[in-house]
């Protein structure tokens, strides 16, 4: 029996290649071939990849081929043929369905399609060049795990579809090459669920371009999975134009942990979205983004796209500030990607847009933003990436929604005031960032109302009772064994137990007002997890220094 070995190659290790296991699943069928399948990241050591692939002596060796392998691929490929030329190699994914003529000299048998075309291939023992079968129904494909393949992956992500295809068509997207949408029945969807919950899988992703595209069976799905509570988490990628009132009373009732959605905002700018053939009204997508955030069961993940048609940086700024302002717990700041195959690609010379001829295909300037506009906006994202994305400066992020008009201003002048002082922008480290910030707020003139605030989120935290210098440097600064002192006094021995073990949720601190302040001049104000200013009415209890 001859041997396939399927290989993906992943952007991380916490990642899994999906189709590969579609694609093991159908070779159970064939009596001539069997399939083992190697993921490994494009971070691996190339030698140990290539080592690998002529160990495991395959008699077929298949790659799946995306933007972020492609590159890695080829060189893949041209070693393989030069220290195994009888290796028989077939080729499948984005990168060759819709970028096939940039691979035909690679003597490879290239599978252009789905699982139909690969069954066409492995039937005809892939005597061919080229596959391209008109897909399946999707309901008809079989389920692709097993209990050994899913022991493996549990613990990161698990990738999984109840449908294909999408409904719109954004002409940056390659779901606009496809003009199928096709739903898995619920019946089978419910058994797959509950195999992922009962095998304790940690993360499950929906990779369904539009979760809700048919809405009422959106909410079938929600209220089976909240009726099945379980350890497993649930991501699923949303259009938020669609969700009606019954949809927020459903997610209203989420247990903490269970969801995460994310929303393709991508831009408010009407003339943009028009343009994209992006539907939806950006009114309407911003409200649901805030009822969705104000819910705070759910972590909300938004996107937005740079490097649009007629978006400018001015109109990119009113873009971002709205945005930003609706509330979501993580904001990816996007680069357009003009991807093989799709409008936005036979459109670059009435667009002037200029891109990476490799993959991923990334914008680097176009008729309404230049390659230093551009840059500039790179280097905004890693800032938004390090201080509103970590989750561990929410109190910051919340004074920032109270004390500028323009977030994008705020981060602007962050990035200034970094090039200025040589700080990097790629660093993760967390101390590192709140040093930056009180640095740059000190030259604003908020500096120990910033320090107070990074102090605290860096209490809650940290996982030492200690600070580092630059906290400790301004006369009777506090370490966390005061703060839990203070929060002992108020609350009581059980509560800063439960604080100082990390084992509440942060907003139920927060249930009372609160002004927290470390410094006598200086007092931070919290009011239900929110900042706000001292002429606030309430009941406030007040921790001095």
């Amino acid at each position: 029996m001859n041997k396939i070995l399927l290989v993906g190659l992943n952007a991380r290790y916490t990642h899994s290649n999906l189709a590969l296991y579609y694609i093991a699943s159908q070779v159970k069928s064939s009596n001539n071939y069997k399939a083992s399948i190697y993921e490994t990241s494009i971070n691996t050591p190339y030698l140990s990849i290539l080592g690998q692939c002529i160990d495991e002596k395959p008699d077929v060796i298949g790659f799946s081929v995306y933007i972020w392998n492609s590159d890695l691929v080829k060189r893949l490929v041209g070693d393989i043929n030069r220290i195994k030329p009888s290796l028989k190699i077939i080729l499948g994914g984005p990168q060759i369905t819709y970028n096939h003529r940039d691979w035909r000299e690679h003597g490879a048998v290239l599978i252009m399609g789905t699982e139909t075309s690969f069954r066409a291939a492995m039937l005809d023992d892939f005597a061919k060049n080229e596959y391209s079968e008109l897909a399946e129904e999707f309901d008809n494909i079989i389920f692709p795990y097993n209990g050994k393949q899913i022991e493996s992956l549990k613990k990161g992500y698990v990738y999984y579809e109840s449908s294909r295809g999408c409904p719109f068509n954004c002409s940056f997207c390659l779901s606009s090459a496809q003009k199928m949408l096709s739903y898995r029945s619920l019946d089978k969807v419910f058994d797959e669920l509950l195999f992922f919950i009962k095998n304790r899988v940690k993360t499950v992703k929906f990779i369904d371009r539009t979760f809700n595209s048919d809405p009422s069976r959106a909410r079938k799905i929600w209220n089976f999975l909240i009726n099945n509570k379980n350890e497993t988490l649930f991501h699923f990628e949303i259009e938020p134009s669609l969700l009606q009132e019954e949809d927020f009373k459903i997610l209203e009732m989420v247990p903490d942990g269970l969801f995460q959605l994310e929303v393709g905002i991508q831009s408010v700018n009407l003339k943009t979205l028009k343009e994209v053939k992006r539907g939806g009204s950006p009114e309407r997508i911003l409200n649901a983004v805030r009822r969705l955030s104000r819910l705070r069961n759910i972590h909300l993940h938004t996107d937005i796209i740079a490097g649009l048609p007629y978006e400018t940086v001015e109109s990119f700024e009113r873009t971002f500030n709205r945005i930003y302002m609706a509330g979501a717990d993580n904001i990816q700041l996007g680069f357009l990607k003009v991807l093989p195959g799709t409008v936005m690609s036979h459109k670059k010379d009435e667009y002037n847009i200029i891109c990476s001829k490799y993959p991923p295909y990334e914008i680097f300037s176009n008729k309404w933003m230049s390659f230093d506009d551009l840059n500039f906006l790179r280097n905004v994202e890693k800032m938004i990436g390090g201080i509103h994305n970590c989750g561990k400066m929410n109190n910051y992020v919340r004074y920032l929604g109270s004390r500028f008009l323009s977030p994008f201003e705020h981060y602007s002048n962050l990035v200034i005031f970094a090039k200025k002082t040589d700080f990097d922008l790629s660093t993760k480290d967390l101390d590192k960032i709140a040093e930056f910030l009180i640095n740059y707020h000190n030259t604003v003139g908020d500096g120990d109302i910033v320090c107070d605030i990074l102090v605290y989120d860096r209490l809650f935290y940290s996982k030492t009772l200690s600070l580092p210098a630059f906290f400790s440097a301004k006369d009777g600064s506090s370490d966390k064994k005061i703060f839990i002192t203070h929060i002992r006094y108020q609350f009581g021995e059980a509560f800063s137990k439960a604080i100082a073990k990390k084992s509440l949720p942060f907003r139920l601190t927060q249930k009372s007002a609160v002004f927290l302040g470390f410094e006598k001049n200086t007092v931070a104000v919290f009011c239900n997890g929110e900042p706000c200013l001292p002429r606030k009415t309430g009941c406030y209890t007040i921790f001095f220094r």
